[in-house]
């Protein structure tokens, strides 16, 4: 069992998660009636996804790069709490890539995060030409036509 799950959980899986998560979440905010956005309950589950896939790629590539696990334990206990997540994942890339390499891996993160935001305000333009606010009302391309 632990064996297969590492298998699958490899470093990249794990970052397409943490990309996938933040793209539901995206669509969550902007597609969601403001009185649903606000439920505590929701931005709970959102923060502890992000937690959850930051944790996962922590451990999948801490066994890439064979870090010791009593390291991988403590480096995962400090993903648990939100505001420790800002620490501990700076000094994980130093401890595993060096500092070169840590400065790389946050150059890459940025490059994605912006790619990431040219692609969302992408879409959101095409919705936006399309006249689309409303979930689950696509509007004919003739209805702007029409009025």
């Amino acid at each position: 069992m632990d064996a297969a799950f590492f298998r699958i959980a490899t470093p990249r899986n794990t970052a397409l998660l943490f990309w996938s998560a933040f793209a539901l979440y995206l669509l969550y905010t902007s597609y969601v009636p403001p009185g649903m956005i606000e439920s505590r309950w929701l931005i709970l589950l959102a923060r502890t996804l992000f937690l959850l896939t930051i944790g996962l790629w922590i451990n999948a590539d801490g066994r890439a790069y064979k870090i010791e696990r009593a390291w991988l334990g403590i480096y995962l206990a400090g993903t648990v709490i939100f505001p420790l997540v800002m620490f501990v994942l700076p000094i994980y890339l130093v401890h595993s890539r060096g500092w070169l390499g840590a400065a790389k891996s946050t150059v890459r993160f940025t490059g994605y995060l912006l790619l990431a935001s040219v692609i969302w305000y992408g879409v959101v333009g095409v919705l936006e030409i399309f006249d689309i606010h409303e979930v689950g009302r696509l509007p004919s391309v003739f209805d702007r036509t029409l009025s």
